[in-house]
């Protein structure tokens, strides 16, 4: 499955990050995010914002996303952190290179 870092899209993760309380994710504000990691689970698991993020990642409102195994929702996820990681503030940038070096070595 395609994800894509097109412009229309970064604007709507952007807004649904802000929604959630993570949006300095994007822009290296770190003083917008104001969140708990329950909250922020609570959110993405139970207010569907993980498959509302991941609908917009793939421009795809058809899959059934819930159904998903948790592998291929890290993929897709991974894929578009990857695919914006030049653009990422420094410190999110490190973290994605760390993760991404973890993986290759294992």
């Amino acid at each position: 499955m395609r994800v894509y870092t097109n412009l229309n899209v970064l604007k709507k993760v952007k807004r649904l990050f802000n929604e959630m309380g993570i949006g300095g994710v994007l822009d290296g504000d770190e003083a917008n995010i104001d969140i708990s990691v329950g909250k922020l689970l609570d959110r993405l698991l139970y207010e569907g914002k993980l498959v509302e993020f991941l609908q917009i990642i793939t421009n795809d409102n058809q899959t059934d996303f819930e159904e998903m195994e948790a592998d291929q929702v890290g993929g897709l996820i991974e894929n578009f952190f990857t695919g914006i990681v030049k653009y990422l503030p420094s410190f999110l940038r490190e973290m994605v290179n760390i993760q991404y070096r973890q993986k290759m070595s294992s």
